[in-house]
């Protein structure tokens, strides 16, 4: 394993530098194609007709790569984008689509692999049916996620909350020393610090016992956080297997495109652990940065912790290529004493390049559009397209209590001058926007009417909707979704609102910085 993760390390290398060099290339061949075309200071005028055919030639391709792109199934944002790009700079452009900007898809036959190997295999429920009766729009919601990702919902599960996520990770310690099987793993971020120690000796101890372990990070998002030493450490625990994700394909690309943003924990098929937090010690204020770190997760005890695992088992595939039989994780709930929960439906779910959709984003856009009275979306960016936008206008001036919380420190600022230039349009419908002054706000989370929620991994930006492998949980009607609401009203009692006199007057420079971004935002 050691020297396969050593192989994939030099290749991933070896792409950048070739990447990185061929951009440069294309970027200095537009530029000379340019410069010779209004100076036309080294050729002569029989080379310089032969110039106008190349330019001509290359602008052909480029809008031949942007009548392409209209026709693929993607963000209208995100193709405006790449046809700006590839107007203004042709070659570069279309170099630069091709490497960086292909739309979020997978190989046919790898996709058709995934879905014989899982997804296609994942038994429908038709508990949803009993709830067309007395909610068609919690119904309709959860038929559309059903069609979208070949997933399905569950009842007969127990779900807990997590406002402060330093508690989650408590109750995971506790559950995982309670494995008897196998444990599964996957975070984007493993950094050093104390939290990881503590992971670390639990695992420890299972893997000496016969636990079989299974642990995901993703290459990109841990490659400045988790040392090589520790690295050895977790490979050097019995029983333990462990792999990093990279992007699939062939293809080079050293965008940090296609990335595992996924954060799941997956107990011998009975409890499993998912939201927004990562395995770092802000997480759990033990390291400060950026302020408080605010983050929300959830624990499934029951049926639907199954949904986790099918997530889990399609990534390990994703990382490994290794196809672990669906049957030997999958724990039977039917005759185990927990009490079905019949008011209320949990449906666990994934996004990303195996779907033919966007599941999250199709989702949110569907739950404001369903709003009769108030909408609460808590995210850490909010860096998206204008029907995003307008869906949530309309939902305010049809008297939708629209209220949106923000960080008060940013972690990224450019991303953050961004999120501020979306603010306009919303508040002048009667939207609120707060923005979080303790600190980072990281919790991840979209609440309609105290009776539908979304909480997991999905920031509310191009990335997580459109290129990312995200997951999550959509509740219908469960208990927990008015302590995710309480818990939100709470997070504005410490916040400030930012009114839209205030927002008009912000610093010029920001105004200007937020004019140059808007266009390129969907590439950022």
């Amino acid at each position: 394993m050691r020297k396969r993760s050593k192989e994939r390390i030099t290749t991933s290398i070896f792409k950048k530098i070739i990447a990185i060099l061929l951009a440069i290339i294309f970027l200095g061949g537009q530029l000379f194609l340019y410069y010779e075309l209004l100076f036309g200071i080294y050729l002569d005028h029989n080379h310089q007709i032969g110039f106008w055919i190349i330019y001509l030639l290359v602008y052909i391709l480029g809008l031949l790569t942007v009548a392409k792109l209209y026709n693929k199934a993607v963000n209208t944002s995100y193709k405006l984008t790449w046809t700006i790009l590839i107007l203004i700079v042709p070659l570069f452009g279309t170099f630069a689509y091709y490497i960086y900007g292909n739309g979020r898809s997978m190989p046919r036959r790898k996709n058709r692999k995934i879905r014989a190997y899982l997804l296609n295999r994942i038994p429908k429920t038709r508990i949803k049916e009993e709830l067309k009766e007395t909610d068609l729009v919690g119904y309709n919601l959860i038929r559309g996620l059903e069609q979208s990702t070949g997933f399905t919902c569950y009842q007969n599960t127990e779900v807990k909350f997590y406002s402060n996520v330093k508690e989650k990770h408590k109750h995971l310690l506790e559950d995982l020393r309670t494995a008897e099987k196998y444990i599964f793993l996957e975070f984007f971020i493993v950094s050093e610090g104390k939290l990881l120690d503590e992971l670390y000796d639990v695992l420890r101890e299972k893997g000496e016992k016969g636990v079989q372990i299974y642990f995901i990070y993703d290459d990109v998002g841990s490659k400045a956080t988790f040392k090589k030493k520790s690295l050895k450490h977790f490979l050097e625990i019995p029983n333990l297997t462990m792999k990093s994700y990279a992007p699939f394909g062939q293809n080079m690309n050293p965008a940090i495109n296609y990335r595992d943003h996924r954060k799941i924990a997956v107990i011998d098929g009975k409890i499993a652990y998912c939201g927004g937090d990562n395995l770092a010690d802000e997480y759990i204020h033990e390291k400060e940065r950026f302020g408080y770190w605010r983050d929300n997760a959830l624990r499934l005890y029951g049926e639907a912790v199954k949904g986790f695992t099918y997530l889990f088992l399609e990534m390990w595939y994703m990382s490994s290529k290794e196809m672990l039989k669906l049957e030997d994780y999958l724990y039977d709930f039917d005759h185990h004493p927990l009490a079905e929960q019949k008011a209320s439906y949990i449906f666990p779910f994934g996004d990303g390049p195996t779907y033919q959709s966007h599941p999250a984003y199709n989702l949110f856009i569907s739950m404001i559009a369903s709003a009769q009275k108030s909408i609460k979306i808590s995210t850490p960016y909010f860096v998206i397209d204008k029907e995003f936008i307008n869906a949530l206008c309309r939902a305010a001036r049809n008297g939708v209590d629209v209220t949106i919380l923000v960080p008060g420190i940013p972690d990224k600022k450019m991303v953050f001058y961004m999120t501020r230039g979306n603010y306009g349009s919303i508040l002048e419908a009667g939207g609120s926007i707060y923005e979080f002054t303790p600190g980072f706000n990281h919790a991840k989370n979209i609440i309609i009417d105290d009776k539908y929620a979304f909480i997991g991994t999905t920031n509310t930006d191009y990335r997580s909707f459109f290129l990312h492998f995200e997951c999550g949980t959509f509740l219908v009607h469960d208990p927990v979704i008015k302590e995710m609401s309480k818990d939100f009203d709470n997070a504005l009692k410490i916040s400030q609102e930012i009114s839209y006199e205030s927002w008009k007057n912000r610093p010029r420079y920001q105004k200007i910085i937020e004019f140059l971004l808007t266009y390129f935002s969907p590439l950022l």
